[in-house]
């Protein structure tokens, strides 16, 4: 054993004896001791032992030698050398600013890159010496479907009030940052004096699309041309799906885009208001006509369209209330007879035309989605009822939860009441008025067999609010206690989310050098900041429920409320306050017959549920 080692066994006892009373269990002095030793580690040579992030790695040669020189020395009795520990940690370069680039294409990490490559944009040299292919690889990393995807779905249910409500970015701020980073990227790739290739415009057509820009798509369509490049099918699709959802991610334009005459004599104006400036009508600069002159063009090139060409070829006749067009489509590709369906024909005169699963124009989710939004922008939800079950039989394509969602919407928004003469007269709202209980039916056959659904918050959402207006207040109670179970669980998914980011975050400062390219910390700090903002939706939702039960409806006279007329302001209402006083607003007002109820819900004294509201990683008290 070495001396060192003898030195501190016998040193070491003396130390714990000192710091023990007399008496002191012999069991203790050991555990004591013990500790003493795992706090002074030492290695075999009685020397402190290095740190682990030392050990990781494979010493140098420079150690190597040091230890024989030590191991000859200690047989000449020679005086040995001694090595500092910050000479024995591995010396690591920090990556310049163009390494970073590579580093982080290599790393597939999306941010890193885009903010990797906007610092090099200025050095045209470097611009210039990377390769076509690696150009397009970059390209593809920074795919829409990271950066606005998910952000765009989630901001579909919340409008500009509560955007700014929730303290989020506003979804058009988000598509016109990423539009100009990729625009960025594209002028410097040009100022470098390359040229862009078909792989290249495949990718920003289709940002284009994920963004909803027709102008961003219509200037890169006139740069192909300029550049002699020969779109194929995608690069049509991609630039028709700009086209037809030009502008309609933005929450002002999401339900003008129904057909009735009010939004149709506003589009077909020179300059449409805002909310109408998506697409315009007319027959020589309409969206219908501008999409089927490209479709002529495309098929006299020897092109084929697939299913998404020509459900987008629908979308476009649907725009301008063109539902024959889009029964002439169903009925020549996929053999789907609109009139014969909805005319109660035998089943076995109505099959579908057939196509191998590998074939382009086998249909998928696409084709129900578009025929659920063709339809239901039409004022026509039998229809679109029918046409999505039969389709879905015919080609055994189970129907998602997001064709439910939609149907359930514009069921929700032709349910809603009209009131005043303008709205049943002059601008069409009333066009295919549905009755109240519509949305229920369609909630009760969704969620029962063979489909089996389960509703998302904002499908819950318009169920509550059209069982208030009909004044089910048992029903909606009931909706609500689901609601909040959903809420909750989004609770869950974000603490989880965020023990996992912070958790990473402490090793990766603690191992900078070792984790730098194993730790997703990026990836976990968007599934934060994404779980966070469902929380925080779904915390609105429940609160608007919460309004709607003390507001009422017709002086509060809901019908399950219980006897008497003031049965519900009396009792009742008091004690649903109480159960969701979680969720009332800080002053609480309410009308009842003798007068107005008027409290501050959150005095001092009480001591407010927590559960409902975490603080995102980051975030500044009081903020």
């Amino acid at each position: 054993m070495h001396p060192l080692l003898l030195r501190v066994k016998a040193v070491g006892p003396r130390v714990v004896s000192h710091a023990c009373p007399s008496g002191t269990p012999s069991s203790t002095v050991s555990r004591r001791l013990r500790r003493f030793q795992r706090a002074h580690p030492r290695n075999s040579h009685g020397q402190p032992r290095a740190p682990k992030s030392i050990e990781r790695y494979e010493l140098p040669q420079s150690i190597h030698k040091y230890r024989s020189e030590k191991t000859e020395s200690a047989t000449r009795a020679e005086p040995q050398k001694t090595v500092s520990y910050t000479q024995l940690q591995p010396a690591f370069k920090a990556p310049n600013a163009h390494e970073r680039v590579f580093l982080a294409l290599r790393q597939k990490n999306p941010d890193k890159l885009l903010n990797a490559f906007l610092a090099v944009s200025k050095d045209i040299e470097f611009i210039r010496s990377i390769p076509p292919a690696t150009f397009t690889a970059i390209f593809r990393l920074l795919d829409p479907a990271f950066f606005v995807q998910p952000f765009q779905n989630l901001h579909h249910e919340i409008s500009g009030a509560h955007t700014a409500q929730l303290g989020i970015q506003a979804i058009q701020d988000i598509f016109a940052n990423y539009v100009k980073n990729i625009g960025e990227i594209t002028r410097v790739r040009r100022l470098a004096g390359l040229k862009l290739g078909i792989t290249d415009y495949t990718f920003l057509l289709n940002c284009a699309r994920a963004v909803g820009d027709g102008n961003v798509a219509e200037g890169l369509w006139r740069d192909m041309k300029w550049d002699g490049v020969v779109p194929d099918t995608t690069c049509y699709n991609h630039y028709f799906a700009a086209k037809c959802w030009s502008g309609m991610f933005h929450p002002v334009r999401r339900h003008k885009i129904r057909v009735i005459p009010y939004h149709m004599v506003m589009r077909i104006s020179k300059t449409p208001r805002e909310g109408y400036d998506g697409h315009i009508l007319g027959l020589k600069r309409g969206i219908k006509a501008t999409i089927l002159q490209e479709f002529e063009k495309m098929v006299q090139s020897g092109l084929l369209g697939d299913e998404k060409t020509f459900t987008l070829l629908m979308t476009a006749m649907a725009r301008e209330g063109d539902t024959n067009g889009c029964n002439a489509i169903l009925k020549k590709v996929w053999g789907v007879d609109v009139d014969g369906i909805l005319g109660g024909e035998e089943a076995a005169s109505q099959a579908v035309k057939e196509y191998p699963k590998t074939s382009p124009l086998h249909p998928g989710t696409d084709l129900l989605m578009t025929v659920a939004h063709v339809y239901g922008c039409n004022n026509d939800i039998p229809t679109a009822l029918r046409l999505v079950d039969h389709i879905s039989r015919g080609y055994s394509i189970p129907i998602p939860q997001d064709v439910w969602s939609h149907l359930l919407e514009w069921t929700f928004v032709l349910a809603v009441p009209r009131y005043g003469q303008r709205k049943h007269e002059k601008d069409g709202a009333s066009t295919g008025k549905l009755p109240k209980r519509a949305v229920t039916s369609l909630w009760e056959t969704m969620i029962a067999e063979p489909y089996k659904v389960r509703p998302t918050m904002p499908m819950y959402n318009r169920e509550v609010k059209n069982l208030a207006n009909r004044d089910m207040l048992k029903q909606m109670l009931e909706r609500m206690e689901e609601g909040r179970l959903l809420y909750l669980r989004s609770i869950q998914n974000y603490r989880r989310s965020r023990v996992e980011y912070l958790r990473a975050l402490k090793l990766y400062r603690k191992h900078r050098v070792v984790l730098r390219s194993t730790t997703p910390i990026d990836k976990l700090r968007r599934d934060v900041e994404y779980n966070a903002i469902i929380k925080r939706r779904n915390l609105v939702f429940i609160k608007r429920w919460v309004r709607l039960l003390m507001r009422g409806r017709g002086g509060f006279k809901w019908s399950h409320a219980g006897r008497g007329k003031d049965a519900y302001t009396r009792r009742r209402l008091p004690n649903l306050i109480d159960e969701w006083r979680a969720f009332l607003p800080e002053f609480v007002i309410y009308k009842t017959p003798e007068g107005v109820v008027e409290f501050n819900s959150r005095p001092k004294s009480i001591v407010r549920y927590r559960f409902y509201y975490e603080r995102p990683p980051g975030e500044a008290r009081g903020s």
